[in-house]
């Protein structure tokens, strides 16, 4: 039986040799197959533009070794990818064209605003709720009364003080050394008119017709500058009408009421106007002194809260409540 054995096996060889022949040849062709398709992909891999605007420039391809190493990772994804369908390999984006990119920018504009308008509606309704919020608490809480019309300043900026009865000497002495304008005192109590009756001033009553006179408004408006104390012109309650004052005093000499208002009255030239030669000697240009006469001062008194604008515009207005 020895011999059988190895005559059949002698005819098995043959067939395993064609076997293993073949197999080879197989695995051979796969492993070209393989490298094909390694060299396609290495070949796409170095045509694809490095930079989505590469394709626009009209430049030679660099070669970089990034290319082959993405091309070597690429081998798997080829294998079960494919192709998509703009013919890009699986994995690769493809670069947006100009429209494309347009519509995304404007996409991503609107959205954006739409996320403002947004924001914005609720912040307005925000603000909304707290200033009702807030005015709804101011309701519960005391209001101010309005201010009294008789507190509003009576004349120009500089030019007005209020004060109480105690401190209007003071005021007054104040006004008489600094201001170029003559006062003008709203009694508003009206004790100022008594005050002064008592203190040493040249006082003449608008209502008493003996005290307007003509000359007994020269006497007193001499006197005054001489001896340096006010003169004071006492209004009242009556209408501070402007031609009638200025005719009291131009009634004396033409234009005395406009240099009593900008002060030229207590220059020399000006008070020799007032000096007659028969009122004494003590009178005359001899006894004149600036200094005693820088303590004159021209008062107008009235019980009007709210001088008129004339008054405003040419007096110091002294408010004493």
């Amino acid at each position: 039986m020895p011999g059988v054995t190895e005559a059949v096996l002698e005819k098995k060889k043959p067939r395993k040799r064609k076997a293993a022949r073949e197999k080879a040849e197989r695995a051979s062709a796969a492993q070209d197959e393989a490298h094909s398709e390694l060299d396609k992909a290495h070949k796409n891999a170095l045509m694809e533009p490095l930079h989505p605007n590469e394709h626009m420039m009209n430049k030679p391809k660099p070669f970089f070794p990034v290319a082959l190493a993405k091309a070597a990772s690429m081998k798997a994804k080829v294998r079960k990818g494919g192709k998509d369908l703009w013919g890009n390999y699986a994995g690769i984006p493809r670069p947006l064209t100009t429209e494309e990119t347009i519509t995304a920018i404007r996409s991503e504009v609107a959205s954006g605003q739409a996320e403002l308008l947004t924001r914005m509606g609720s912040l307005e309704e925000m603000l909304q709720r707290l200033m009702a919020e807030n005015e709804k608490r101011l309701e519960g809480q005391w209001q101010p009364p309005p201010p009294d019309p008789a507190d509003a300043p009576a004349g120009q900026a500089g030019y007005f003080l209020q004060c109480p009865m105690p401190q209007f000497q003071d005021a007054l002495d104040a006004v008489t050394k600094e201001s170029d304008r003559p006062v003008l005192v709203a009694d508003l109590n009206g004790q100022i008119g008594t005050y002064l009756q008592f203190r040493d001033c040249n006082m003449h009553c608008y209502a008493r017709p003996a005290d307007v006179e003509p000359e007994r408004i020269r006497i007193g408006l001499l006197g005054a500058l001489r001896f340096g104390k006010p003169f004071v012109l006492d209004m009242m309650s009556l209408e501070l009408d402007h031609e009638g004052v200025k005719a009291l005093f131009d009634a004396v000499f033409e234009g005395l009421f406009g240099l009593i208002l900008n002060k030229k009255i207590m220059k020399e030239q000006q008070y020799q106007k007032l000096f007659s030669g028969k009122e004494g000697e003590e009178y005359g240009p001899a006894y004149w002194s600036e200094a005693t006469t820088a303590h004159y001062n021209f008062i107008l008194l009235s019980k009007h809260p709210l001088p008129p604008e004339w008054c405003q515009d040419a007096f110091f207005v002294i408010r004493v409540a």
